[in-house]
């Protein structure tokens, strides 16, 4: 009871790293066992066909590979959707079912209704994002454009697929349950309504688990290649799963090494508490020796309040680990479509918190202790030597002698225990180091979203084609009202090989003298266009290991599907696409076509609610997206995200950093009560008194800042790097305010710790504190 707070703040500081490991590592659990069960029980695909057009007979030569288990075909289309009460513009996405049934690969699971009756054929299963996010009901009406003809669906039935757990519109970096709708329908409707009877343009595969992925692929771009195959990927680059593989790999990074901060921090802060409890006692220790009294029953003493300690401090960290668990697993609900998401703890990761923290103990205990009982009992009983202090030469310099005597007992207090100085700095680093690797990322975000989304990105919104247009569409649409600016692009589906490295991208065109869209470089200054070039995104770049002036082969996956061979120009920072830039001309010039476009960035008005009814009138539009919905779209999923965590990691480094100073002053305290005792019998105010004590611990602060910065700036440049996406790239900033609020929360923290110190020098028993070294 004489240390409870002591016992509160190490046991907070326990508390903190089980419960990182505790909450992180079961909703990782939770998450990735939601994913395999999913999988399994709705046979998901391990291989996916793209096509323009395939007739139905060449599944036939498909299947003789023995390798491969299961084929099924479809259709998949996209067209502009009405919904009524809804002005904005929103993009349906068609997936053909059997009539009436489910398909073999990759089935639905209903949440809500039934799938489409065989006889009616605008029946529709609707993807449940969009459906909960415009408040629908089972028999909702929608009018969706299909080859240019407005068809009325009727939703029967919400349901989820493992290729949607996140609905991602094509050529998006994120997902958009407001604007992007996935719509299961019959075979029959979308066949009449496309001219598709008898042939697909998707096909789904199930493979041999010994089978050879890459060979399967090489087999499917070679017999399909004459039916124009725009693209053969494995399940490691389905979009969907993509983002679901990434949200699992950050959490195992922040599970394995904030725990590991945590437990540091836990293992200094009770090695320095136990030994210096334990130096304290060392002559009551020695009397025990003395009588008899074994080794192992004065570790037990000690060996149980410990364990208080950590039995406390687990208890707190289970709470906490859990709260943290369900407020993350209920934040992934929202954002992942999965039939069940539940948090469950999983007891073999408390067993493991447990099992390290108690390891931790011992360690700490064992070191400390052993000192002592390697002592006989008669060099025990007697008091510690006292320290010489005359023996140093700074005592006789000129500018130490010219510091009051409170000073120099400040930096004699320091000199005396030189290592126990050290790691106390070390200790209160720790709290640096944390801040700043939870505080970082809000730097990062917001220059990623001012120069995403500020500079680079200019236009209003974007404009998908239905095909490649000649540059005439632009001004069409540029004389639609509302529009004040458009300009055309071009976007292609390529292949980029380069030192047998092949990976699936696209290139993107842009027009000469482009103001709606710019390239920047790391000063966030505009980039020429390559004259005849190509540039590549730093995220492609990296993921091949390609440096400027590399020659690399490019591979159309549409048209003539021709190949060249590039000298890559220059890396820019292109945070939210792994492209390939090059010109229209240069485009033009390299396929030898006109300059074609199938995207338009356009600047509109204020008020597009006329807008948005003129461009659902044009036949040729595939999809249009406003910036303005990306932006909040990406603040409310990835960003939301990572500033959660920001914010959790923040707040621990505070209680560390509290926990840290508190036991240091606690502690410096117990070991020094007689002496300050003693001054105040001698005539020194409380305060004075507590002055002497606090000056350690400040020097000890400031000394700790600096290191706790550079700390900081190395552990979060390294973290970033393990968490980083393939979709888009978080780019390492770290501002001034980042550093000036961690030192100080610190300082902060610190306060605290050395008012309850004050209070306890203002009640001090100044007899009874001199009786106890009589």
């Amino acid at each position: 009871m004489q240390m409870k707070m002591q016992v509160f703040s190490i046991a907070l500081v326990v508390a903190l790293g089980s419960s990182i490991l505790i909450g992180f590592t079961s909703t990782y659990d939770s998450l990735q066992k939601a994913q395999t069960s999913f999988y399994r029980d709705a046979n998901f695909a391990d291989l996916f066909v793209l096509l323009k057009r395939a007739p139905l007979y060449s599944i036939q030569e498909i299947t003789q590979n023995p390798a491969i288990l299961d084929v099924e075909a479809r259709l998949e289309y996209d067209g502009l959707l009405s919904l009524e009460g809804f002005d904005e513009i929103a993009t349906a996405h068609l997936i053909s079912i059997p009539d009436g049934d489910q398909p073999r690969i990759s089935q639905l699971h209903l949440k809500m209704g039934q799938l489409p009756s065989t006889l009616a054929l605008n029946e529709v299963v609707i993807s449940e994002g969009f459906f909960n996010e415009h408040k629908l009901q089972l028999g909702s009406l929608l009018s969706v454009n299909l080859n240019g003809k407005m068809t009325q669906l009727k939703v029967v039935g919400v349901g989820l697929s493992p290729e949607q757990i996140m609905a991602i519109p094509t050529g998006s970096p994120m997902p958009d349950d407001k604007h992007y709708a996935v719509i299961w329908a019959q075979q029959s409707l979308l066949e009449t309504r496309f001219d598709m009877k008898g042939a697909y343009n998707y096909l789904l595969l199930k493979m041999a688990s010994q089978a050879s992925e890459t060979e399967i692929i090489a087999e499917l771009e070679q017999k399909l290649n004459k039916f124009g195959a725009l693209n053969v990927f494995s399940r490691s680059q389905q979009v969907s799963h993509v983002y679901v593989n990434e949200e699992l790999k950050q959490l195992q990074v922040q599970a394995t090494i904030l725990p590991i901060i945590f437990f540091l921090v836990a293992a200094f802060v009770l090695n320095v508490v136990i030994s210096r409890l334990i130096q304290t006692q060392r002559s009551e220790i020695a009397t025990l020796k003395a009588l008899g009294i074994q080794d192992i029953i004065i570790s037990n003493y000690y060996f149980l309040f410990a364990m208080l300690i950590v039995f406390i401090g687990n208890i707190l960290g289970l709470g906490i680990g859990i709260w943290i668990g369900k407020a993350m697993t209920s934040m992934y609900t929202v954002f992942y479509h999965f039939p069940v998401l539940v948090y469950e703890l999983n007891s073999q990761r408390v067993i493991i918190a447990f099992l390290v923290i108690f390891a931790v103990t011992l360690s700490a205990l064992f070191n400390a202790l052993r000192k002592i009982f390697n002592m006989s009992p008669a060099e025990a009983m007697r008091p510690p030597t006292p320290a010489m202090f005359h023996g140093f030469k700074m005592e006789k310099s000129l500018w130490f002698q010219s510091f009051d005597s409170k000073i120099k007992m400040t930096i004699r207090g320091l000199l005396n225990q030189p290592l126990k100085s050290i790691l106390a700095i070390f200790g209160l680093s720790f709290t640096i180091v944390l801040m700043i690797t939870g505080l970082f990322w809000q730097d990062s975000m917001d220059y990623l979203i001012y120069a995403q989304y500020g500079i680079s990105q200019r236009e209003t919104g974007q404009i998908q084609l239905t095909k490649n247009l000649p540059q005439r569409a632009v001004h069409e649409i540029q004389q639609t009202e509302g529009i004040v600016e458009a300009e055309g692009y071009r976007v292609a589906p390529i292949e980029v090989i380069f030192e047998n490295q092949k990976k699936k991208t696209s290139i993107r065109a842009f027009p000469e003298h482009a103001k709606l869209q710019t390239l920047i470089d790391e000063k966030l200054n505009d980039i020429p266009l390559p004259l005849g070039g190509i540039y590549f995104s730093k995220i492609l770049a990296k993921q091949l290991g390609v440096k400027s002036g590399d020659t690399i082969e490019i591979r159309f996956l549409e048209g003539r599907k021709e190949k060249f061979v590039l000298k890559v120009d220059k890396i820019i920072d292109s945070f939210m696409s792994g492209e390939v830039i090059t010109s229209s001309k240069s485009l033009a010039q390299l396929l030898k076509e006109d300059q074609l476009i199938n995207l338009i960035l356009f600047r509109s008005m204020k008020n597009e609610t006329i807008l948005y009814s003129k461009l659902k009138e044009k036949p040729l539009i595939l999809s249009v997206s406003f910036k303005d919905s990306a932006l909040k779209i990406f603040e409310d999923t990835s960003a939301k995200f990572l500033l959660v965590f920001a914010g959790i990691l923040s707040l621990f480094a505070a209680a560390i950093g509290f926990g840290v100073a508190y036991n240091n002053l606690q502690i410096t305290f117990s070991e020094r009560d007689w002496e300050l005792a003693s001054l105040e019998i001698l005539g020194f105010y409380p305060f004075e008194v507590f002055r002497i004590l606090v000056s350690e611990i400040v020097i000890l602060l400031f000394l700790s800042i600096p290191l706790g910065w550079i700390g900081g700036w190395i552990l979060s440049k390294w973290m970033l790097q393990k968490m980083m996406l393939e979709s888009f790239e978080i780019p390492f900033v770290m501002t001034p305010a980042t550093f000036i609020f961690s030192a100080l929360i610190l300082i902060i923290s610190t306060f605290i710790g050395a008012l309850l110190i004050f209070f306890r020098i203002k009640k001090m028993d100044l007899i009874a504190t001199l009786k106890t070294r009589g």
